[in-house]
């Protein structure tokens, strides 16, 4: 178990995800909504990791935090009419080459197991270990032989759905202890979306005028443009609505740009979700698990896929209550539809529905599982004993985030970091004896299933003092060395009566008074009885509170102070000498020394 939190030593963790798109983009979406938490998990305790990404996708923007390489699509090949099997040879050579060069930890390939160009015989002799996402497809496929020999090859096998639907994911016997299911995974995050007053700023919504969703997925189906167009057609002159057109970064036909209707074709719609009173929608993997989590009322259409069974998603998620179906592109069903959608009884039941679905918090736990895979292997990245704390903390930040949203409705969400939360409560949690406890908690938590009393409140109540000790230090533009020497001060000397989220409060107190809090913590750490701490700073706050001091003098003095003791070689202040600053620093300016 690490002892101190935030080593910069570990071993960089390489993880290279092959994401093979024509069309769509629902294999690198999916990729990407694992990546993100996994390099979340890695960064809040410290550790490095490399995270790589190789596409075909016609769309490789949608990555845009991440290092990317670029392969044509198929589907481009074809359209200039080049012979494939040129591009397919230089394709294979490329990706070869590629991992050979970057000798990934970790090779992480989705929805087609044997590699687009049949590579991966080749490609898992440069990595040290193979996963792979195993998504639903259609039951002839799932079963073939390509299919099943091509899985024998993973070292593990994670499938984006709930164990007890294993019927649609056959594998062999011996093979299923490589397994795991994880949930739907998808890419929208709570404390990620913009609340619902927030979207309907920014879009300009008219307060008469509800906000309608329209998508016919990435934009790179053939239909999407004809779709698109019948469904503004009817609903853009309708008075009561205001649509949102989620054209997708495939799309290469026109926008339809008019009143009371704005084009989006970015990839991260999902942020809008919140503000969304209903959708009609493509019933593509992705799309169709981010309107569910984010329980959006929901008709959903079909397209034919290849591997994708949209039909066969629309089908089951009708028998659960989940949303409703668009059957066709008629005027009249287009209106018959959204008029369902919006009857009060209607919405109430579906969202009564989505409220008790499982938790789809499958690429949280995908991640989970890559990482600990990789430790597991001795690969580096993080401890193996940290990943159930990382884990329970980042599946439990939207709700963090949600409060503190709620408590200063001001904050910049982007300013809101997952790892710089983390960062003050594991180096407090060190400072004062706590982390190998925490550790242990979380470890109770996942292998029983069972947290023990009061566990997600303490949680809840960690995470928000990291978000709020991380907005202190960033005000004051504080350096890591700052950082970790204030968080002593006041960690290490505290009496355990005292509260966290009380320690947090004086700092907070401090600043709210106008204190230079950075001269003076620096003075303090340098003169101060480390046993005396608390009610030193007490004292400061009180003196500052009623007004007999100024802040600036106040700073002033401790700094005098210090170049005192140096000077005198006296030990450091007790809080009676505190007290006596305090009362010099009152009268006079001049008059203030130990």
């Amino acid at each position: 178990m690490t002892g101190e939190p935030g080593r910069s030593r570990r071993r960089r963790l390489k993880i290279l995800f092959y994401a093979i798109n024509g069309t769509g983009l629902g294999h690198l979406q999916r990729l990407l909504s694992v990546a993100r938490p996994l390099r979340d998990l890695v960064t809040a305790f410290g550790g490095r990791v490399d995270i790589q990404i190789v596409t075909t996708s016609d769309a490789p923007s949608v990555a845009w935090d991440f290092p990317v390489y670029k392969l044509p699509s198929k589907s481009t090949v074809r359209k200039q009419g080049g012979p494939v099997e040129d591009f397919q040879r230089i394709a294979r050579l490329t990706l070869i080459q590629l991992a050979a060069s970057f000798r990934p930890d970790l090779l992480v390939l989705d929805t087609v197991p044997e590699g687009a160009f049949h590579e991966l015989l080749v490609l898992r002799d440069h990595a040290v270990l193979t996963a792979f996402i195993d998504r639903r497809r259609d039951l002839k496929t799932a079963v073939s032989k390509v299919h099943q020999s091509h899985l024998a090859l993973y070292d593990l096998v994670l499938v984006p759905d709930y164990e007890h639907r294993a019927q649609h994911y056959p594998m062999d016997l011996q093979l299923q202890s490589r397994r795991r299911f994880v949930g739907p995974i998808h890419g929208w995050s709570a404390h990620r979306a913009w609340s619902r007053e927030e979207v309907r700023r920014r879009l300009a919504v008219p307060e008469d005028r509800r906000v309608v969703y329209l998508s016919a997925g990435g934009g790179g189906d053939r239909r999407a443009r004809d779709q698109m167009e019948a469904l503004v057609r009817v609903l853009a002159d309708d008075p009561r609505f205001f649509l949102l057109l989620g054209y997708g970064p495939l799309f290469r036909g026109p926008l339809l740009y008019g009143p009371h209707r704005i084009p989006f074709t970015g990839a991260e719609v999902g942020r809008y979700f919140l503000g969304v009173d209903v959708a009609i929608s493509a019933a593509g993997y992705n799309t169709f698990q981010e309107l569910l989590a984010a329980e959006v009322p929901t008709a959903f259409f079909a397209q034919a896929k290849g591997l994708d069974r949209q039909d066969e998603r629309i089908s089951e998620g009708l028998g659960s209550g989940f949303h409703l179906e668009l059957p066709d592109f008629q005027s009249e069903t287009i209106r018959n539809t959204v008029d369902r959608l919006t009857e009060p009884d209607v919405v109430t039941s579906i969202r009564g529905r989505l409220s008790t679905r499982p938790v789809a918090d499958g690429a949280l736990r995908a991640a989970s599982e890559l990482l600990r895979a990789a430790v597991e292997n001795g690969r580096g990245g993080m401890d193996r004993g940290e990943i159930p704390l990382a884990e329970q903390w980042l599946g439990h930040w939207a709700e963090v985030v949600a409060r503190e949203r709620e408590r200063d409705p001001t904050q910049a969400q982007d300013d809101i970091s997952f790892t710089g939360a983390c960062r003050p409560v594991l180096e407090a949690a060190g400072f004062a004896g706590r982390l190998n406890r925490l550790y242990d908690l979380a470890l109770v938590a996942r292998e029983t299933g069972q947290p023990s009393p009061g566990w997600t409140a303490q949680v809840l109540e960690l995470l928000t003092w990291g978000l709020r000790m991380d907005r202190f230090f960033n005000e004051l533009e504080a350096s890591n060395a700052d950082r970790r020497r204030w968080l002593k001060l006041v960690f290490s000397a505290v009496e355990s009566e005292h509260g966290w989220l009380a320690r947090l409060q004086l700092f907070e107190d401090l600043s709210n008074h106008g204190a230079p809090v950075g001269g003076l913590l620096r003075a303090l750490d340098e003169t101060l009885h480390r046993k005396q701490a608390w009610p030193c700073l007490q004292a400061v706050l009180e003196a500052l509170g009623e007004g007999s001091v100024g802040p600036a003098d106040l700073a002033a003095a401790f700094e005098h102070s210090e170049e005192h003791n140096e000077e005198h070689s006296e030990g450091p202040l007790s809080i009676d000498d505190v007290q006596h600053i305090l009362g010099s620093t009152a009268r006079s300016l001049g008059d203030a020394s130990p």
